[in-house]
């Protein structure tokens, strides 16, 4: 999907910028290194800080038919990258989001009896954005970030036949829009470099679905624990 070839690029300018940082900073000469002043140097001067973290959680849709559908609730996995030079006070995020779960609801019943539908509604999010983060301590570390957010959604549809189990006939739908999201959380850091945190986030995004009047807000709330890096 065109969302995963545009996180794939963004994870490659993460790599990119993270080896600009290594390149510029020497922590053996000091904060300034190689006897740099940073009081007025421009970002491609300063050292580089950042965060690199995976999240295990929960997505609770917005849109009711998620709910009559049995899949509002769904396990989310997602990962993002955060990065600043050391005289920023805000950090530019990059994150990626799936969620995703399977239901089989009752169908219809027609002249050779009744059917049922299993489905399966999968969302996935491309998120950038700004977090801020307030260091009190490197145990209790809580921030904030808000963003633009590209949200996607694929629900793949089987029709059976409830008696026979046979396979009656099959569909996907696809539907995409660009919104927005806000969070926060804390983190607490250990020997310097491994993150361990907890965060609550709130995306929307109204997009039109086909064969569903109106629109369908895709996002929704999330909440998660996370482990990463920081450097």
């Amino acid at each position: 999907m065109k969302i995963k070839i545009v996180l794939a690029l963004f994870i490659l300018v993460g790599k990119t910028l993270s080896a600009v940082a290594a390149e510029w900073y020497d922590p053996k000469e000091g904060e300034s290194g190689s006897n740099r002043s940073y009081s007025s140097a421009g970002p491609a001067d300063m050292p580089w800080t950042g965060n690199l973290n995976l999240y295990l959680g929960k997505k609770y849709l917005s849109d009711s038919n998620f709910k009559e559908d049995g899949t509002q609730v769904q396990p989310e996995w997602s990962g993002s990258i955060d990065l600043r030079p050391e005289n920023w006070w805000v950090n530019m995020i990059v994150g990626y989001s799936s969620s995703e779960k399977s239901n089989t609801i009752d169908g219809p019943t027609f002249s050779f009896g009744p059917t049922k539908i299993s489905g399966t509604d999968k969302t996935e999010e491309l998120r950038f954005g700004l977090r801020k983060y307030w260091a009190q301590t490197p145990r209790f570390t809580p921030f904030v970030g808000l963003g633009a957010a590209r949200i996607s959604l694929t629900t793949d549809v089987d029709v059976i036949d409830a008696r026979s189990g046979g396979h009656l006939g099959s569909a996907t739908i696809e539907a995409e829009k660009t919104g927005f999201w806000f969070e926060a959380g804390a983190s607490s850091t250990f020997f310097h470099h491994w993150n361990v945190g907890i965060a609550g986030s709130y995306s929307t995004a109204d997009a039109t679905v086909e064969d569903i009047p109106g629109t369908m807000d895709l996002g929704g709330l999330h909440w998660s624990v996370f482990t990463g890096l920081h450097w």
